[in-house]
């Protein structure tokens, strides 16, 4: 063709570079059939799109990408399990004084949640309804909720319910006979107070 390149073939076409003495391509860039897959990779047979491995793979009927997999279900899908104890990560990596986000959005809004690693002070915080941080995790493990600053272990901070109150619940479902909810207090050396809501028992104890 005019200023390009053209390969055809009704059942396979593919590009093969950097073949080695033993005719195994290094990496391949093929298209494969009807389904106009586009997958990049290295082969163990010469001419092959079917054999080796798949490194990277557009589904040229969804979009779906696949890094790992020839067969993604979903838009990014990332695989490493050819054995039970293979472990898949994505990494996501910032200047030192940076941020590192995960953003969730919607057609109207691209930022509606967040997960956020701020490396300036190693807090980690969350968002959703699409402002402000909902939940940070501190430096030192200090979670706040509605508070950006926690000094404590659980750090609530906002306007509460109607009546002004914050609540924290405990709440046993389908609970047994003579059980209840438990919320213990308690030092490294010892188990301090209990909170108790039982069928028989209530209070400070």
């Amino acid at each position: 063709t005019t200023n390009g390149m053209r390969i055809i073939d009704t059942s396979n076409g593919f590009i093969e570079l950097g073949v080695d003495t033993n005719q195994h391509s290094k990496l391949i860039w093929g298209s494969n059939g009807a389904n106009k897959n586009l997958t990049f990779g290295h082969q163990t047979t010469l001419n092959s799109v079917a054999t080796g491995t798949a490194v990277l793979h557009l589904e040229g009927s969804t979009g779906n990408v696949g890094i790992g997999t020839t067969a993604p279900a979903q838009k990014l899908v990332v695989a490493n399990n050819t054995s039970t104890s293979d472990t898949s990560a994505i990494s996501i990596i910032s200047g030192n004084a940076g941020d590192a986000y995960l953003n969730f959005g919607d057609a109207e809004d691209d930022n509606r949640g967040f997960i956020k690693y701020q490396h300036s002070d190693d807090s980690m915080s969350f968002r959703t309804s699409g402002s402000g941080t909902d939940v940070l995790i501190d430096s030192s493990g200090n979670v706040g909720i509605g508070n950006t600053d926690p000094a404590y272990k659980l750090d609530i901070l906002g306007s509460g319910d109607s009546n002004g109150q914050h609540r924290i619940r405990v709440k046993t479902t389908s609970p047994p006979a003579n059980a209840g909810s438990i919320i213990q207090l308690a030092t490294e050396t010892g188990d301090g107070y209990l909170i108790r809501n039982h069928s028989t028992m209530n209070g400070l104890y």
